[in-house]
């Protein structure tokens, strides 16, 4: 026996790239399904996910040599968009400390592919429609307190490894002069920490909540807040 659960979800991230010389401001909304084991074997439950959306992305870059500008310097702009596909799979494990305590920890892995639509930057700058594909794997654990029956707080930390298996090569068009780069970052580890809450509600109907934030070997960092509604049918 299983369980359903259908879901919405709405991110919006800023990333911030050489000291304000880029930003990247994007806005993702996804709808999905989840179906969980019923009931855990031995403390172990497994839980598949499919979601589908659509990220828009708004880019600024300043601080651009430019030898057609009278002060030598310009600045770009972009807006783009992209659908996106994400298959994911996690083998949780949970074991009681106490009445109101429990320890939980899991093991996931994902496939995330994104089709991103060709797009430029001001009038200089063209690039391709690009197909991205990525995996990650990684380990989570930590406490999880339940005061109340329908209601729990968790606190978890975790490694997560991040490949591009898919689409690395990207092609642009630099003022009339075509271009095509693959030789960059294909792979990296990331740390990251987590606190949210569950509620469970009437009629299969539950609210869940997280703040993440998240740090990786090449100093990439960022944080991330979440707010899921569902409903079990």
């Amino acid at each position: 026996m299983h369980g359903y659960e259908c879901g919405n979800l709405a991110q919006s991230a800023v990333f911030n790239i050489g000291q304000d010389s880029q930003t990247i401001d994007s806005q993702s909304t996804k709808l999905g399904i989840m179906v969980r084991q019923a009931s855990p074997v031995n403390g172990w439950q497994l839980t598949a996910s499919g979601f589908v959306g659509r990220t828009s992305y708004d880019g600024q870059r300043g601080k651009i040599l430019d030898n057609l500008s009278a002060t030598g310097m310009t600045s770009l702009s972009s807006e783009y968009s992209s659908t996106e596909a994400i298959l994911a799979v996690t083998a949780g494990y949970t074991t009681n400390l106490s009445k109101t305590l429990r320890f939980k920890g899991s093991f996931e892995g994902s496939y995330d592919y994104e089709n991103f639509a060709a797009y430029s930057e001001g009038s200089n700058f063209s690039w391709a429609a690009r197909k991205l594909g990525q995996t990650s794997g990684g380990i989570s654990a930590g406490p999880l307190y339940q005061p109340q029956k329908n209601l729990s707080y968790h606190l978890r930390v975790g490694t997560q490894r991040r490949t591009v298996v898919k689409g690395a090569q990207a092609s642009y068009t630099a003022n009339g002069t075509f271009y095509s780069v693959g030789s960059g970052l294909k792979s990296e580890n990331y740390y990251d920490a987590e606190v949210g809450f569950d509620y469970l509600g009437s009629n299969g109907m539950s609210l869940t909540g997280s703040i993440n934030g998240f740090n990786s070997e090449y100093k990439i960092n960022g944080a991330t807040a979440y707010i899921s509604l569902n409903w079990d049918f």
